[in-house]
């Protein structure tokens, strides 16, 4: 195991996360997944590993509904492994009521945008120990970013909270997090990527609506959807390409690179954004 790269990946118990697990996982990659709930996260392993016949495949329990919880997962990680080529930000969600956590952050905010911020910049040190450490963070689509109307004073708080809506809203911050670490680690030899891996029927898109006219949406965006069997290339090719060694900040649809919402490239915004999120965590810490 001694040249084993290692991936992690949050939410890889279960829909994309676990079939993005069992592609690496296929091509011998040391996999670490996470998952809220031990249990269900130890099944996944097992299931990756029968199916794979790869061993190195385990699970680290995580909470990442709260700051408390994303910095106790950055410190077990930090704890079981001692090199990590590979972090691919997977978790998500998509909120049919508005749910405050206890630090008073709604919830699809706090697992889409803060989550994946507070992990990015924790495993930093163990990314940089490589070449090449590679940073994917799963997105939507650039239409649905573009459709986010991200209000710094109001969508962090749930204030502005709409069904399906606010998930746009997330994305967008996802996204103009993505570009803002890309720059700030420039030098480090750590890239940053978005990654949009395609439209599949997972558990998450399918759960029950509280609305007809979401409903609706979601029968009409399900036409296209895809085998699920495929949700792993795309994001194995972005962390395993040499030819993207140095592509950083950028927007990928599936396995094309691509761009992202205008709205994410204002450099305004984004450091308002940056702001906020330090002092968010300064005060919470």
């Amino acid at each position: 195991m001694t040249n084993q790269k290692t991936v992690l990946i949050t939410g890889g118990n279960t829909g994309i996360g676990k079939q993005i697990a069992l592609t690496f996982a296929k091509n011998n990659f040391h996999v670490i997944i996470t998952s809220r709930d031990a249990s269900n996260g130890e099944d996944a392993a097992r299931e990756i590993i029968d199916a794979t016949k790869n061993k190195n495949v385990s699970c680290i329990q995580g909470d990442l509904s709260s700051i408390k919880g994303c910095y106790a997962l950055v410190e077990k990680v930090k704890s079981e492994i001692s090199s990590l080529q590979v972090l691919i930000n997977n978790a998500g969600v998509t909120m049919m009521e508005k749910v405050i956590n206890e630090d008073g952050f709604e919830l699809t905010f706090m697992v889409n945008y803060l989550a994946p911020y507070i992990l990015s910049t924790g495993l930093t040190p163990l990314l940089k120990q490589n070449n090449n450490g590679r940073i994917i963070n799963v997105n939507t689509s650039a239409r649905m970013q573009g459709m986010g109307k991200l209000n710094i004073e109001t969508t962090p708080f749930g204030s502005d909270f709409k069904p399906g809506w606010t998930y746009n809203n997330t994305k967008l911050a996802n996204a103009m997090m993505t570009v803002t670490l890309a720059e700030q680690l420039l030098d480090s030899g750590i890239t940053v990527n978005a990654l949009y891996p395609g439209l599949y029927k997972t558990k998450n898109s399918t759960q029950k609506l509280n609305s007809i006219f979401m409903r609706l949406i979601m029968k009409i965006i399900m036409l296209r959807e895809m085998s699920l069997a495929i949700a792993g290339e795309a994001p194995y090719q972005l962390a395993t390409d040499e030819a993207l060694t140095r592509e950083t900040g950028q927007f990928f649809h599936m396995k094309d690179k691509s761009q992202f919402t205008k709205k994410v490239y204002d450099p305004a915004e984004r450091a308002l954004l940056y702001r906020k999120t330090i002092a968010w965590l300064g005060a919470a810490s």
